[in-house]
Parts: C-alpha cells; sequence; structure tokens
C-alpha cells in the first residue's frame, strides 16, 4: 500500500482543530509567565556580566593597567557592530535594489 495515499485517507478524516475550545484566558497568563521567565533570564545574565565586568575593572585599575581595560572593552564593540552590520547586510540583500540578484531570489518582487 502506498503510503503517502494512507496519510492522505487517515488526513481526510480527521477534525479541524476547534479553536473555541481553547481556553484563551491560561494561554494569556502562560504567556504572561513565559514573558517574566524570559526577562529574568536576560536580567540574570546582564547582572552577571556587569559583575565580571566590574570585578575586571577593580583589578586593572589596582595594577595600573586601566588603559588596557579600555581598550578591550572598545575593540569589543567595534566587533560586536561590525559583525552585526555584515549580519544585516547579508540578512537583508537588495531591499533597496533588485532581489533577483541574491540567491534564490526571484524576479516577482518577493
Amino acid at each position: 500500500m502506498n503510503d503517502l495515499s494512507d496519510f492522505q485517507r487517515r488526513r481526510a478524516g480527521q477534525q479541524g482543530i476547534d479553536f473555541g475550545a481553547i481556553d484563551w484566558d491560561s494561554m494569556r497568563k502562560l504567556f504572561r509567565w513565559g514573558l517574566v521567565v524570559v526577562a529574568l533570564i536576560i536580567l540574570w545574565n546582564v547582572l552577571s556580566r556587569l559583575a565580571i565586568f566590574y570585578t575586571d575593572w577593580l583589578w586593572f585599575r589596582e595594577v595600573g593597567y586601566e588603559p588596557v581595560l579600555i581598550k578591550i572593552v572598545v575593540t569589543g564593540g567595534l566587533l560586536f557592530t561590525g559583525g552585526a552590520v555584515v549580519f544585516l547586510a547579508a540578512a537583508l540583500p537588495g531591499r533597496t535594489g533588485n532581489r533577483s540578484s541574491t540567491l534564490g531570489g526571484s524576479d516577482d518582487g518577493w
């Protein structure tokens, strides 16, 4: 028996999703809790990065190499900015021009 026709036959007998049976209030609450968890994870990461930077700053200041820390931070920021620009340039090709020149592009504008 053909597997594809068996799949199509089983799928034809299924009903669609009954959106009226979904409890939207509980879905909203779950979504809010998900946002709270994501915000707490981001806050935890930011605070831990700040603590690491603060201890590095104290150490570099104590040994007299604060300009080295400044150079490290500025270089990291420039590399991040450059990487973001290259990523966006690659991710958004031809937004102002002809998209057919990109790989897999079509002539219909999308």
